[in-house]
């Protein structure tokens, strides 16, 4: 399946305590390397190759003998052939992303909606569109195109209601199409009500949902904490250490597969884990205010354990496609440990 590149959250840059980053860990930028994959696409095809290689051996053809249903091997002439067991929809399908604000308006308000989209499916399935993939439809103050989400489980007003959503996955069910949901966990919106109930005192019950640090000194003085903001200071990030920040993004995901949606695409979900020290980032560039500090926050040392938590816990029991966005990873080995189809997440 080919892969696909998003790049999100395009105004990045937090300083050390002006924007509401804990403990000097500076901004991301996002125009570094992202690299997108869909869980389980590596899967392995080496144990079929040996069926070949034994039936010319033998002088037996075991593609003319054998007519049950085999592992992928090869052809005469080096072509990989792959058995009708080891198919699946996610590894050939033809995803469309849509971008509802400026795909079509129904409404004449001069803003795309959601009955826009399903106004088109009969055009998008001409092209040979298997999955439309919406950028973030949900309740937001739209501080950053959507990826600033005040409610996962209501729609921005001017896209339509949760109805026009319920219709347009029916619509597509009809013609043998499906629906991915852009999520975005690693942040929240700052209207979002856990985080307006986490900043309100530092012994609130959801005080642990976000990253918050006692202060530093910088040049504009101290606060008594700071919040963890990668992005922009609207954009919170969530603490996923905290095992019921977790638990609630499972339920996120239950919440819109049990809506009948295919799967999702998981933004800068590689950034969910964090070194948990927030050093301040190296000094590349001596003349500029802000470095980066992608090191201390991307791609973490507890990334693959919750991962795998959401495999085990919600992704597994479903046939659904997940891609995930994950800047700042330029190691192929290491992007395989994380998608590979035994053990990865």
């Amino acid at each position: 399946m080919t892969q696909t590149a998003h790049l999100s959250n395009g105004t990045n840059g937090v300083a050390n305590g002006t924007n509401g980053v804990a403990n000097g860990t500076n901004g991301a930028n996002g125009s570094n390397g992202v690299a997108q994959a869909a869980s389980g696409v590596a899967d392995s095809i080496a144990n079929g190759f040996s069926d070949f290689a034994n039936s010319v051996a033998n002088g037996v053809s075991n593609v003319a003998n054998n007519n049950k249903p085999r592992a992928n091997s090869l052809t005469a002439d080096g072509s990989i052939v792959i058995s009708a067991a080891d198919r699946t929809w996610w590894k050939e399908a033809v995803i469309y992303q849509i971008y509802p604000s400026s795909f079509c308006d129904t409404d004449g308000d001069g803003i795309g909606n959601i009955n826009g989209v399903t106004s088109k499916l009969d055009y998008l399935k001409e092209l040979g569109v298997d999955v439309v993939w919406l950028t973030p439809i949900y309740e937001s103050p739209q501080k950053d195109m959507g990826y600033d989400i005040s409610n996962y489980r209501a729609i921005h007003k001017p896209y339509g209601t949760m109805e026009d959503v319920e219709n347009l996955i029916a619509e597509l069910k009809k013609r043998e199409m499906r629906l991915i949901m852009d999520l975005v966990v690693n942040h929240t919106s700052d209207q979002h009500p856990f985080f307006v109930e986490s900043r309100s005192s530092t012994d609130n019950p959801k005080r642990d949902w976000y990253i918050w640090r006692k202060p530093r000194y910088d040049a504009q003085g101290t606060t008594q904490q700071y919040y963890l903001s990668l992005f922009t200071p609207f954009q919170p990030d969530l603490n996923w250490e905290n095992p019921a920040v977790r638990r609630g993004v499972h339920d996120i995901l239950r919440f819109w597969i049990d809506k009948g949606v295919g799967g999702f695409r998981m933004d800068v979900i590689n950034l969910i884990s964090k070194n948990q020290d927030f050093a301040d980032a190296d000094i590349v560039y001596p003349a500029r205010p802000y470095q980066c500090g992608s090191k201390h926050f991307a791609t973490g040392p507890r990334l693959t354990e919750y991962l795998q938590e959401m495999k085990r816990e919600v992704l597994s029991k479903h046939d659904l496609l997940t891609v995930g966005e994950m800047p700042f990873i330029k190691d192929e080995n290491q992007i395989l440990e994380i998608v590979k189809a035994e053990e990865g997440s």
